[in-house]
């Protein structure tokens, strides 16, 4: 998975099961990761070193203000796991 070194990622649902696995992975190879969960997403970055936030998809707005802030700060977004 060398392919996500110095790449950005939002991963929703990151803050525990699959998508903090995910997360977890992505960041072990190099990913810069935005975790995005309703609840958790901060304690989970805390463990993992990486940035949190605290989101509810359901909320168009929310997850689009999400995208664009994590974007801006980074420079892009090159994946979204939802």
């Amino acid at each position: 998975m060398s392919h996500f070194k110095e790449r950005t990622a939002i991963v929703t649902g990151g803050a525990s099961g699959i998508g903090k696995s995910l997360a977890q992975q992505l960041i072990a190879n190099g990913a810069n990761v935005l975790i995005a969960d309703i609840a958790g997403s901060e304690s989970a970055a805390r463990e993992l070193g990486c940035s949190g936030i605290e989101l509810d998809v359901t909320d168009q707005g929310a997850v689009q203000r999400c995208i664009d802030d994590f974007a801006r700060a980074q420079g892009r977004l090159d994946y979204m796991f939802n």
